[in-house]
């Protein structure tokens, strides 16, 4: 299997460039269902910049969206474990925002990393997370 090629598709995706803004956030509903257990999890840990990634994987493995890592699809809840394991080995106490502007990019080829939508829809994938941060820093008042 392609050596996984995926395992550090996520760190959340690694070897993103932090080249280019993020496109606006979502201004109507958010992209993942709200989860009340990831919400419930992340509320029982310490507050910080490393609970939100947790919260954000958490989220993302329950969601039913594929990422899209140089041209390959991969079931979101599939990837999760590698998304965590790349975390913990990566993970340098930088805020929660520039870990994903690094790692949730650009694969190492230098593509974009895409989120497909159940609607069929692609988005970016470090808007959409980009785009979960706001939200659960409105939720919580956890701001960065």
């Amino acid at each position: 299997m392609k050596k996984l090629s995926f395992v550090l598709l996520v760190g959340f995706f690694p070897l993103a460039s932090t080249a280019g803004a993020a496109e606006p956030l979502l201004t109507s509903a958010p992209v993942f269902d709200s989860a009340p257990a990831a919400l419930q999890h992340f509320q029982s840990r310490p507050p910080s910049e490393l609970s939100k990634l947790i919260y954000l994987i958490d989220l993302l493995e329950k969601t039913p969206v594929e990422i899209v890592y140089d041209g390959r699809y991969y079931k979101a809840g599939l990837v999760s474990p590698f998304i965590r394991f790349h975390l913990s080995r990566n993970y340098k106490k930088e805020t929660a925002e520039a870990w994903i502007s690094k790692w949730c990019y650009r694969s190492a080829h230098g593509e974009k990393v895409y989120v497909k939508l159940p609607d069929g829809e692609l988005r970016p994938a470090r808007d959409i997370l980009m785009g979960e941060l706001e939200r659960l820093d409105s939720l919580c008042g956890s701001g960065s």
